[in-house]
């Protein structure tokens, strides 16, 4: 028994001396924070949710853990509180890491905003709580277009970069597409600043789709070279696929395509410099 402890003792100095460096977690709070909205399908209905992300240096210093959040919804407020997130620093020495790539590393949290609470045509306060700081921000939901307005806001910034230079908060939007509603686009001999909208209206309505804004007009967002359209049941494309429609007519070369609605999806690490 003597010997198994003395030879344990040995395997356990031996991998001190061999690993020196050990990596331990630090419990760390951003101290600014920002935030953006976009969408989500879950339990088969698509709502608004928030994008949370706190800048935590650069890919080489370590990795961190999703930034942990609470949230509390009441009828007509909810209040959010932003308690951190685990780092683990990077334990070789900076000489021994070797060229480090140009990557800011992120922790990042999803808030998702039940659509009981978001109702269309409403208006609700939202609290985001970060340490001793409170930030005040509206959100206002008319029909499926959401919009999240500052009012006091220091340390939570919409519109911002996580690592949230001085700036001020701007507002942010998404819009929840209800279901069956993708979007037609162009593709192929498609000339630059030419606007095809009127033709894609013709086209739609031609292959029995409709104009997404005919439905509601909170659905209008469309541009020279896209537009929304309610197409029939099952038959929008899964996400990050497209499917070939036809040719526009009286456009030479040009195709026409529909997608779905895109739930921004960002990894945790993004070039120095850009945003998302």
């Amino acid at each position: 028994m003597f010997n198994t402890v003395k030879r344990f003792a040995s395997w356990v100095s031996l991998g001190l001396v061999v690993s020196p460096f050990t990596a331990w977690a630090e419990w760390r709070t951003p101290a600014k924070v920002a935030v953006d909205l976009a969408t989500e399908i879950r339990g088969g209905e698509r709502r608004a949710v928030l994008l949370l992300s706190a800048g935590v240096g650069t890919a080489c210093d370590g990795a961190a853990s999703d930034l942990k959040t609470t949230a509390k919804f009441d009828e007509g407020s909810t209040v959010i509180e932003i308690l951190g997130y685990d780092f683990t620093p990077d334990p070789r020495r900076p000489e021994d890491r070797g060229a480090c790539p140009a990557y800011l590393a992120e922790a990042r949290a999803r808030v998702s905003l039940p659509n009981f609470w978001l109702k269309p045509d409403t208006e609700s306060r939202m609290t985001f709580v970060l340490g001793s700081m409170q930030n005040v921000d509206v959100i206002k939901r008319n029909g499926f277009r959401v919009d999240l307005d500052p009012l006091k806001a220091t340390t939570v910034l919409a519109g911002q970069f996580p690592e949230a230079v001085a700036g001020p908060s701007s507002a942010v939007k998404t819009v929840v597409w209800p279901a069956n509603v993708g979007r037609l686009y162009l593709a192929g001999s498609v000339e630059s600043g030419w606007d095809y909208h009127v033709a894609l209206r013709a086209f739609a309505k031609a292959n029995k789709m409709m104009p997404a804004d005919e439905i509601h007009k909170t659905l209008k967002d469309d541009g020279p070279t896209h537009i929304w359209v309610q197409v029939p049941d099952g038959t929008v494309p899964p996400q990050s696929r497209s499917r070939r429609i036809g040719r526009l007519p009286n456009h030479r070369g040009v195709e026409v395509y529909l997608t779905a609605p895109f739930d921004i999806q960002r990894s945790n690490v993004r070039a120095v410099g850009t945003w998302p």
